[in-house]
């Protein structure tokens, strides 16, 4: 929602779009009439306030789905990117996209997670050592382990701050082949890489948030499988499994944690389906978010001042989130 672009403007209607009464009192020398004008000092008319849009500052955490465990002696599945901030702005009354990625099945990537222009991509999959066609990109916000030769799949970990577009998440540890035994590489996580086989390929260890008032740690990496040792995941991801022992453990759900890599032998196991993701909102309790019907969301008001919304699943790519 903004001001009339055009034609006479009232101060109740600076009343509505800042979300108080429109018969409210209000004087165009208000503190936050002036920020609304943008006129924080000096002259100041109405006409100022054409085509103006009141703002509302967030901060987010956004998880994408996780990478699933890769099949036979497979990679551990990659965290999905971390992605946040604080004092985002948001335009009051405007509908934004919100998704919440879903973990990727065995061999396959998580979905992405969105919050309007806000992209954390999903986790890079497990590889597993046969091959086959469970075997897709290992890259991704954080990258999957490796399960037969070459290295783990890439995070998108190319600079700036952790966090940030061009910072989710961390890189898929490498194969080994150790004398009589394949141990195949943990899942990267949000702080750090997945550990090599030789390790013997646990999970990276996922990054911690305070933003619901306590601490929370999540999007951590699978552990790798084997046919000897095995990974552990970490911060939600599940453990890769050993010699004809199955299925990897699965990533725990909401947390954008990797799927755990399947078993090694004669009965090979599918790897672990990865976590799905999450996103937190947290705005002055002088707000609220209301949310399309497709949305399932929370909200804990226990922290003094402020709405602390968790989003823990979006039933289409259509669903939104509109703050005011």
């Amino acid at each position: 929602m903004a001001m009339p672009s055009s034609g006479p403007i009232s101060l109740g209607q600076t009343n509505t779009e800042r979300n108080k009464s429109a018969t409210a009192e209000v004087s165009l020398n208000d503190a936050d009439v002036r920020t609304l004008f943008d006129r924080p000092s000096g002259e100041i008319s109405l006409l100022h306030g054409r085509g103006k849009a009141w703002t509302v500052d967030v901060e987010y955490v956004v998880v994408a789905g996780a990478g699933g465990g890769g099949y036979g002696r497979g990679g551990g599945g990659g965290a999905g990117g971390f992605r946040t901030a604080s004092g985002f702005s948001v335009t009051s009354g405007t509908a934004y996209t919100v998704t919440v990625g879903a973990g990727g099945a065995s061999g396959t990537q998580g979905s992405n997670s969105v919050l309007g222009s806000v992209i954390s991509t999903g986790g890079g999959n497990g590889w597993g050592e046969y091959g086959g066609t469970q075997n897709n990109d290992l890259d991704g916000g954080s990258g999957g382990g490796r399960g037969s030769s070459n290295t783990g799949g890439n995070g998108i970990n190319d600079g700036g701050t952790f966090g940030t577009l061009t910072y989710q998440g961390h890189d898929g540890g490498d194969f080994c082949y150790c004398g009589d035994t394949h141990r195949a590489g943990g899942g990267g996580g949000a702080s750090t890489d997945g550990e090599p086989g030789n390790n013997p390929g646990h999970g990276g260890y996922g990054a911690s948030t305070s933003i619901t008032g306590s601490v929370v740690t999540i999007a951590g990496g699978g552990g790798g499988g084997s046919n000897s040792s095995t990974g552990s995941g970490r911060n939600g991801g599940g453990n890769g499994k050993g010699w004809n022992a199955g299925t990897g453990g699965a990533g725990t759900v909401n947390t954008g944690s990797g799927g755990g890599g399947g078993a090694g032998g004669h009965a090979r196991g599918a790897g672990g389906a990865g976590g799905s993701g999450v996103i937190y909102l947290k705005i002055s309790d002088t707000n609220t978010a209301v949310f399309s019907s497709g949305v399932t969301s929370s909200l804990n008001t226990g922290v003094s001042g402020f709405k602390i919304y968790t989003v823990t699943a979006t039933s289409t790519t259509s669903e939104t989130v509109t703050i005011s």
